[in-house]
């Protein structure tokens, strides 16, 4: 508990400094090493975060190139895949790149089939990356490694939804599953092949479609095991549904019946045993064997990440 204490109040610190400095984002690496990309109005580049909680120092150094439109950190920091616009006056096609965990470039820059790129994820292993438009497609990548080098080739390009907001992740075995907000569900192979779909308002009464004019969050995170996962979804307030892996809806302790817990970001911990929600209120720790939800931390603390 005192280590994961001293954890959480070193990332406190990151987010701190990190929302001083405009991060958009905030991915942990390894090593307790985060790494964070800078918004528009700075260069939009990494910072590889450094933790001395023996001096109680943070320390801040650039890792990559700037001109980062989007990344996603590999397990275990392994390499990072970000989405950019090359140089040269006439090049306007968003490429993907690989940085290995020193921040050095790996292998080609591979043009997007999709356009500009709106999200990427990495899977459990490292192995696939998956890229997101905001029109509705998502293209998949596999990774090669021959010894010490590693790149990236496009394997499959299909589309999830022309008209609705949709999310999609990564489950611990590798495969993908895309969702869009009328609650359907398709377990993609890691290829991108349909393996089966699954309507979650089948399983669940008090689940119903939005209008297709609604817009706001929509956001699906699994567990390490898979045995959870959640969805955070609204335009305001935003909330954020657990469900097990059959996707039956669970109710956490202490809230209202067909009621959810207030939050936008939800960070796995405990191996899967425990969350983190964030976003809406003071950042909430659940335990998800009994979903039994406990606030800690400051309430003026307006922490998005862990």
């Amino acid at each position: 508990m005192r280590a994961l204490n001293s954890l959480l109040l070193s990332l406190l610190g990151v987010l701190t400094i990190a929302t001083g400095a405009a991060a958009q984002s905030i991915a942990v690496a390894a090593d307790d090493n985060s790494i964070a990309v800078f918004s528009d109005d700075h260069e939009r580049r990494l910072l590889r975060v450094h933790f001395d909680q023996a001096a109680g120092k943070i320390a801040f150094s650039p890792f990559g190139p700037p001109g980062i439109e989007t990344y996603a950190v590999a397990p275990k920091g392994a390499f990072v895949v970000y989405s950019a616009i090359p140089g040269g006056e006439l090049e306007r096609t968003p490429h993907l790149f690989l940085l290995d965990a020193a921040g050095h470039p790996q292998g080609k820059p591979v043009a997007s089939p999709i356009g500009a790129v709106a999200g990427l994820a990495v899977s459990p292993r490292g192995d696939w990356v998956a890229a997101s438009s905001e029109r509705g497609w998502i293209s998949l990548f596999a990774v090669e490694r021959a010894g010490q080098a590693t790149r990236l080739v496009a394997r499959a390009t299909f589309g999830v939804s022309a008209d609705r907001p949709y999310t999609y992740a990564f489950r611990p075995d590798g495969g993908l599953v895309t969702m869009t907000d009328d609650w359907v569900m398709v377990y993609r192979a890691s290829g991108g092949a349909i393996q089966r779909v699954v309507d979650l308002k089948t399983l669940n009464h008090n689940l119903e479609a939005p209008s297709r004019e609604s817009e706001g969050l929509f956001r699906l995170s699994w567990s390490p095991r898979g045995d959870r996962f959640t969805v955070s979804w609204g335009g305001g307030p935003m909330m954020t549904t657990v469900f097990d892996a059959s996707g039956r809806r669970l109710q956490p302790a202490g809230v209202p019946a067909d009621q959810d817990l207030p939050a936008t970001e939800v960070t796995f911990i405990d191996g899967g045993n425990a969350a983190i929600l964030t976003g809406m209120t003071e950042p909430v720790v659940v335990r998800m064997a009994g979903l039994a939800s406990k606030p800690f931390g400051n309430r003026e603390i307006n922490a998005t990440h862990f």
